[in-house]
């Protein structure tokens, strides 16, 4: 059960910060945003909030994938060809958001 715990923690823990990283690009972003005549605060708080959500369907996908392996003793191996297979699939939060909305 501590195993799981632990495994849980790390797999929040990763994606929380790579939440924190995409929302210091995002302030930086929104910081040009003015520029284009619309106002910082108030899309840096519709992209922050996209940006949460997207963090909450990491978590869970991350949360799953890592207790499912850590329950079926997934071997090193077969964890890095996952691990390879996700980054090659992973996007930018920012990328993926559509400011047209």
């Amino acid at each position: 059960m501590v195993l799981l715990r632990v495994v849980a923690l790390n797999a929040i823990d990763d994606a929380w910060e790579d939440h924190l990283r995409t929302m210091d690009s995002l302030r930086n972003t929104a910081n040009l945003m003015h520029l284009g005549n619309a106002d910082p605060l108030q899309e840096y708080t519709i992209l922050g909030n996209r940006c949460f959500d997207v963090l909450l369907s990491q978590m869970r996908r991350n949360l799953v994938g890592a207790v499912y392996s850590t329950l079926l003793g997934t071997s090193t191996a077969q964890k890095a060809e996952a691990q390879q297979a996700e980054e090659s699939a992973e996007w930018d939060f920012v990328g993926a958001i559509d400011f047209d909305d």
